[in-house]
């Protein structure tokens, strides 16, 4: 997933040039480098793509250690799946007891650091012991830990020439010099955000607004087991998880594929709209 995410040529030349004597890039060096995930301008490939490599091992560091601090002390249940057999609504199982990882820090450390690098590389792969994503952070306080997935999805998703172009221009802001974005930049950001944006507005249209029992937002909070046992399968605040359901899962199944919920719950409406976001995927 890392050496996918960063590009083999990317990875092996950074490499090759931290241990190499002298610092200097030949030009067809840059020009293969730039054909392989460089900027539009040739003088700056060679920095976007070592600031590109720094960056993302930077983030999934940070964000591997904070998602094991949860995974180990925060105490997370693992939540009741929910799928569509027919037209009939049920729950397929479900656990009360904490998640393995919580209070073993080795086991979360591996689990945080993988689904980081998982996050920010838009791989949608997770090693929880359950079989349904990231289901268990589904709601209430766990969806600052899809916070946490959701930021790396986006800075992976929008691309790093992006971000190293808005890093070069706030460097030169600093240095009190113009800076002008690429076109690439400004196009590639204004279509990633505009793609979201109309997403969001899709996603919520069909799940508010289409009539009878058979929208995200229509399903009932409480159900009840065959052993009387009540669960709460959209948390304490069931308007405000059911909302961020949506919106969560349309960032995420653009381009990465974590999911919170089984997707049968959405409208077919939805599910399009899903389908047309996958295809049009990332900036990259």
């Amino acid at each position: 997933i890392q050496v996918g995410g960063i590009g083999l040529v990317s990875l092996a030349f950074v490499l090759w040039n931290v241990f190499k004597k002298e610092d200097e890039v030949k030009m067809n060096q840059i020009i293969m480098l730039q054909n392989e995930r460089g900027t539009t301008k040739l003088n700056s490939s060679f920095k976007s793509i070592r600031f590109s490599v720094y960056l993302i091992i930077t983030v999934e560091i940070i964000f591997g250690f904070l998602m094991s601090f949860w995974l180990c002390w925060f105490p997370v249940h693992a939540q009741s799946e929910l799928s569509i057999i027919g037209k009939n609504l049920t729950i397929t199982y479900d656990q009360d007891a904490l998640i393995e990882a919580n209070g073993n820090y080795g086991l979360a450390l591996w689990q945080g650091m993988f689904c980081s690098i998982s996050a920010i590389n838009n791989a949608g792969f997770d090693i929880f012991e359950s079989d349904c994503s990231l289901a268990a952070f589904r709601n209430d306080w766990n969806i600052i830990f899809q916070l946490f997935t959701m930021i790396e999805i986006i800075i992976g998703g929008i691309g790093y020439p992006l971000i190293f172009d808005y890093y070069e221009k706030i460097r030169h802001k600093r240095k009190g010099l113009k800076y002008n974005t690429s076109l690439f930049t400004k196009v590639a950001l204004c279509s990633y955000l505009g793609v979201l944006l109309i997403g969001l507005a899709i996603s919520y249209t069909y799940e508010f607004c289409v009539p009878g029992n058979e929208t995200l937002v229509s399903l009932p909070n409480e159900f009840v087991l065959e052993n009387g046992q009540i669960i709460k399968v959209f948390g304490e605040h069931p308007t405000f998880n059911k909302c961020w359901i949506i919106f969560y899962n349309t960032v995420s199944t653009r381009s990465a594929g974590f999911s919170t919920i089984d997707q049968h719950v959405f409208t077919k409406g939805t599910m399009l709209n899903y389908i047309v976001m996958m295809f049009v995927g990332g900036s990259p």
